[in-house]
């Protein structure tokens, strides 16, 4: 599973680096139901998809609409925080 796909969700704070942060989570959880799809016997690939749907209500909803998507496009904008 990419890095994109296993972090969007479940790390505190991405929202706060990420301006188009609902999009980019949005479009990892697409990420991850084609992963599913490719690979339904994935132990670790369930796991994680059941984590994420006992712990985050915005993945629950997400995942019901049933997207798909391929990290083969677009960018992100990143906001770092200003140097101290």
């Amino acid at each position: 599973m990419a890095p994109s796909t296993r972090n969007s969700s479940a790390l505190p704070g991405l929202s706060d680096i990420y301006p188009e942060w609902e999009d980019v989570a949005r479009t990892c959880v697409g990420v991850l139901r084609m992963e599913a799809g490719a690979n339904p016997t994935d132990p670790a690939l369930t796991a994680r998809v059941g984590e994420l749907a006992v712990t985050d209500q915005r993945f629950r909803v997400w995942w019901a609409e049933h997207r798909v998507a391929h990290q083969d496009f677009g960018s992100k904008r990143i906001a770092h925080p200003p140097r101290r």
